[in-house]
C-alpha cells in the first residue's frame, strides 16, 4: 500500500510539469552573447527595466543598470589609469 501512495504522489508532481513548461519563453532579444575588443566572452542580459553585463571569464558581473537609477556598480576612479580618468 505504502508503494501505491508514494507512486500516486510522483504521479501527481509529474502532472504538474507540464503547467510549469507553460511559462512564457523568454525573448530571444533579452540574451546576447558577445566578445569585447580583446575577444573575452559577455554575456548580455537585458529586461524593459535594466540590464547587466558578466564576463564569462571568472563570471565577474562587469555592469548593472537600471532605467530608474543608471550605473549600480561603483569603481572608484583611484583603479583606472590616468588616461581614463
Amino acid at each position: 500500500m505504502k508503494n501505491s501512495d508514494s507512486t500516486s504522489k510522483a504521479g501527481e508532481g509529474a502532472q504538474s510539469s507540464p503547467a510549469k513548461s507553460e511559462k512564457k519563453p523568454l525573448d530571444p532579444g533579452v540574451v546576447e552573447l558577445i566578445n569585447d575588443k580583446n575577444g573575452i566572452p559577455q554575456l548580455i542580459l537585458k529586461n524593459g527595466d535594466a540590464s547587466a553585463t558578466i564576463s564569462l571569464l571568472g563570471a565577474q558581473v562587469l555592469s548593472w543598470k537600471t532605467k530608474a537609477t543608471g550605473e549600480l556598480l561603483f569603481v572608484s576612479k583611484k583603479v583606472l589609469p590616468p588616461s581614463f580618468s
